[in-house]
């Protein structure tokens, strides 16, 4: 069952280790400003480290691996020689993890390659799903931070994983760069994106990116390598419920909800309670697929009874499988009416009198013709009853309430 999230529950965030996703937003590491639980200002190449201080990389989040000092782990401290060699212009042959400065200011999470280290190896980033949904895909974009400075082709490539230990590489993500050094060497970018659709990454979940490099061909001194400005974006959440309210004008009910992200949604039923705990279908309203746009919705509920009225959606995926929303509701006055409902699915109708009946109140259905159609009792004590509708013809019906002193009757629709 797809679960619905509830970010209108204004509760604060909580801290998480590692790039944590809180919804459908876009989530930007560019290694020059601070991303919670990933890095402490502008990267210095001064390593990884559980309590990062300014200029190291948070390990809950970041592991490098593949060099002659050993390799990194997730929570472990690693911030002398190769993995804290500082920052650097490019051009050293010192390999080791490195700040490397591409442009004035802007800097990267560079590697030196060398015949000891990341050759293979890999810098890996943790993600944890704490969006309160089923993460089902997510856009991811980065760039690679070239220097072709040595006669020697080495791979950046990536691949995903959501257990850390089966990854599945992304062919179209593979770059490997020119086994003949540039004239004039200088640093270059080159863009990478993609889906990564299929993930079925449940709530407190964890994914793992990774870029993994090696050598191809060519020999001595290893061309340099940096990761920069990783964007996660376009987060599928199955239906992500941003809003959701109801509100009383005059002697009606509107409702108003918002979704950020949809994924095969089908519909909508709105539900309605005169207790707040036995709910009646009254509407429903198309969903719109599969959208990552922000849609809003509307339905007015017409004439329903004095007093308080609660309401909640249900939201069902074109499988079939459906969720809930919060409860919300709305206060309506003015003079007491009984409420009225038909339940096309079920082919029933609920009646509830606007307060409990002293005696027995029949209820007699006619069609327009004045043909009797069906007929049921709410018994005194009580203040509703459903009565079946099935067999009934699609179109208009007169419901007549028989009490000792009174007498009532109210229009009503039969639709298929």
């Amino acid at each position: 069952m797809n679960p619905l999230l509830l970010a209108l529950l204004f509760s604060p965030l909580l801290a998480y280790a590692q790039l944590s996703i809180t919804g459908s937003g876009t989530y930007t590491i560019d290694f020059d400003n601070t991303v919670t639980n990933v890095n402490n200002g502008q990267f210095a190449g001064s390593g990884f480290t559980p309590t990062p201080a300014t200029g190291q990389l948070d390990s809950d989040a970041w592991r490098a691996t593949g060099f002659s000092d050993g390799d990194g782990t997730f929570g472990g401290t690693h911030d002398t020689l190769d993995f804290a060699r500082g920052t650097h212009n490019g051009g050293t042959n010192t390999g080791g993890v490195y700040a490397f400065q591409t442009a004035t200011g802007d800097y990267c999470l560079g590697v030196q390659p060398d015949g000891n280290g990341f050759t293979p190896g890999t810098f890996t980033l943790k993600v944890q799903n704490n969006s309160g949904a089923t993460i089902s895909a997510l856009n991811l974009s980065y760039e690679i931070k070239v220097l072709n400075d040595q006669d020697r082709s080495n791979s950046f490539n990536f691949r995903w994983s959501t257990d850390d230990v089966t990854y599945t590489p992304v062919g179209t993500l593979d770059y490997a760069s020119p086994a003949a050094a540039d004239p004039t060497p200088s640093w270059s970018t080159v863009s990478r994106n993609t889906t990564l659709s299929g993930l079925n990454l449940a709530n407190g979940a964890f994914l793992y990116l990774q870029w993994i490099s090696d050598d191809i061909s060519g020999s001595g001194t290893r061309d340099e390598f940096g990761l920069d400005d990783v964007v996660l974006s376009g987060i599928v959440l199955p239906v992500e419920l941003v809003a959701f309210n109801a509100q009383a004008k005059g002697q009606h009910v509107v409702l108003n909800w918002e979704t950020a992200s949809e994924l095969k949604n089908r519909e909508f039923q709105i539900e309605h309670s005169t207790d707040g705990e036995g709910f009646w279908p009254i509407a429903t309203v198309p969903g719109n697929g599969t959208s990552l746009k922000h849609q809003q919705y509307e339905f007015w509920h017409e004439n329903p009874p004095v007093g308080i009225n609660y309401y909640r959606l249900k939201q069902v995926d074109e499988d079939g499988q459906f969720n809930y929303s919060p409860i919300v509701t709305a206060t309506v006055s003015g003079a007491s009416s009984p409420l009225i409902t038909y339940n096309a699915r079920e082919k029933k109708l609920r009646v509830v009198l606007s307060e409990i009946a002293t005696t027995d109140t029949k209820l007699l259905l006619y069609d327009l013709s004045g043909r009797q159609a069906a007929t049921e009792v709410i018994p005194a004590g009580t203040a509703e009853t459903t009565m079946s509708a099935a067999g009934l013809r699609p179109g208009v019906y007169l419901l007549q309430l028989r009490q000792p002193n009174n007498s009532e009757t109210a229009k009503l629709l039969i639709y298929p």
